[in-house]
This record gives C-alpha cells, structure tokens and sequence, in this order.
C-alpha cells in the first residue's frame, strides 16, 4: 500500500517493487495502491494461506499534514484482526475509498467489512517522518530510509524467507 510521491507514504509501493524482483516461490506480489475496493479484490480474487499488507501508518495527526508520525522509522507487525471495523463509519470509509483514501487502515478496514483475509494475516507497516508531497517515490526520510532493510527483512520473515539488501 502506498501514496507514489508522498515520500514516506510510498514506502509500500517500493517494498513491492523490490519484492516483485526477489525470486519468492509460492509468492504473489501485488501493488495496491490503486484503491482499498481495488486492494479488497486482489486479496479476495485468489485463494491465499496469507496476506502480509505493507506501508506507512501516520501516528498522532492526522494524514498529509507535513508532520511527523509519533515514533518515525519505527516498524509495528500486528494482525488484520487488530484492526477493528467501525461500524458507525463504514459507509463513509467506504466513500474515501472512492477519493483513494489508501491507507493500511482503509484497507484492511474495507477489506475486512466487504470480505476476509485469511487467517494468517498480518500489517506491517511504519511510521513516516514526512507524509506530504517534496520527495520522488523512493527518496524516503532518514528516519525511513535508516530503516528499510528492516522493513524487507520484517516483510520477509512473515513470508519465512530470507533478504539480503546486497
């Protein structure tokens, strides 16, 4: 998941593009960063053991507002299941969806009330330091780049393989 030119935020777009490259049998790569109903389809289109989602979640205020998230660079694992679907709200979730509101939380949120993941699914995702526009799509903060390695390798590991920056 990803925002393409909103620096920190494209971080899910490039952790796909280096992905698609790794020889990962048995693994589908797919960049969903068109809409969260588009996300929601890719996951729910095929038959999948699980589903690792990938990009930046903003902590503290709110999106595209130039600050920084609570904790830059730090990596949160949790699963899709921490993730509640609010159901006051769903109607209007669903609705951004259409303005391409593409957060990892919109689209586990969308994917979630439309469909499931299946049980062993998991979001990894970090905190941006900078979530509005100025950077290309892989210039990352410091905070993120110093911690992309660590991202892959968190991607990795929730695939049970292993990643060599190298």
């Amino acid at each position: 998941m990803g925002y393409p030119y909103l620096s920190d935020l494209a971080v899910g777009n490039v952790v796909a593009d280096r992905l698609a490259t790794c020889d990962l049998p048995d693994v589908a790569v797919a960049d969903c960063s068109h809409t969260p109903i588009a996300a929601y389809q890719t996951i729910t289109v095929s038959e999948y053991d699980t589903v690792v989602i990938v990009g930046a979640r903003k902590r503290g205020d709110g999106l595209n507002t130039g600050t920084q998230s609570d904790d830059p660079g730090r990596i949160h694992t949790y699963p899709t299941t921490d993730i509640p679907v609010p159901e006051d709200d769903i109607v209007d979730r669903l609705a951004e969806c259409a303005m391409g509101s593409n957060t990892v939380e919109n689209v586990v949120i969308t994917t979630k009330a439309l469909g499931e993941f299946p049980p062993d699914s998991t979001v990894v995702d970090i905190e941006p330091a900078y979530d509005s526009w100025g950077f290309t799509v892989d210039e990352f903060s410091p905070a993120v780049a110093d911690r992309f390695d660590d991202l892959l390798n968190t991607v990795l590991e929730r695939l049970e393989r292993g990643y060599s920056s190298e």
